[in-house]
């Protein structure tokens, strides 16, 4: 019987990551790190170790879910203030935003047919979050 031998794998940051999120095809992970002092998206090849940079903006930047294409992510930004859903290349560039509530928004998944955004939300007021669905774009954004 064949057996799974285990890569060892190093980050090449110093800082611990959070929320990481699969692409689709296995080759890719998004995922949010301090290493720049705030809260930053990063997409990292896993055959290479090459990273990119995609969501540096004002404020926070974090949450990625990837869209079922494997072209775009679901970013929680807080440039604005609170924290709003928005949709970026996965190659980066610039954000169009999903959201405009006066609760905070964050964690967004994309549905499987790429055409809603599930995410959770204290709009409701009081303690608990709220789950919502949100019908996104079909194009890339």
């Amino acid at each position: 019987m064949p057996t799974a031998r285990a890569a060892r794998w190093r980050w090449p940051a110093p800082e611990s990551i959070i929320s990481p999120a699969w692409s689709p095809d296995g080759r890719q992970l998004a995922y949010v790190s301090f290493e720049t002092q705030k809260a930053v998206v990063w997409v990292q090849d896993i055959t290479t170790g090459a990273r990119r940079l995609v969501a540096n903006f004002r404020g926070s930047n974090s949450a990625p879910g990837w869209s079922p294409d494997g072209q775009r992510l679901a970013v929680t930004l807080s440039q604005d203030g609170l924290a709003q859903l928005y949709t970026l290349p996965a190659t980066g560039g610039t954000p169009t935003r999903l959201t405009r509530s006066s609760g905070i928004d964050t964690e967004a998944a994309f549905a499987p047919d790429g055409r809603s955004v599930f995410f959770v939300s204290d709009r409701g007021g009081g303690p608990r979050s709220t789950a919502c669905r949100l019908p996104v774009a079909t194009r890339s954004a």
